[in-house]
């Protein structure tokens, strides 16, 4: 995703601002944040209780709910 948000970053003129929905690290009654988020190009970083992410964004726990009901446009690419 660092490479979406760099894109975006450095497209001229641009409309929005780069949004990171933050996962925490599992089984951290703190909700901190996992190492190496936000990623360089996160304009607004929304930091959350949801530790899963990746393979693992289909459990209920992922952030992937929150990114599709949030979303007025959605658009999925293949990949990893």
């Amino acid at each position: 995703m660092a490479a979406v948000s760099q894109s975006f970053c450095e497209t001229q003129p641009r409309k929005g601002l780069v949004l990171g929905l933050l996962p925490s690290r599992e089984n951290d009654p703190l909700c901190q944040t996992k190492a190496d988020y936000p990623n360089d190009w996160v304009e607004i970083p929304l930091a959350t209780h949801l530790p899963f992410s990746g393979k693992d964004g289909k459990h209920s726990p992922s952030r992937n709910h929150i990114i599709v009901l949030s979303s007025h446009v959605l658009i999925a690419l293949p990949g990893g």
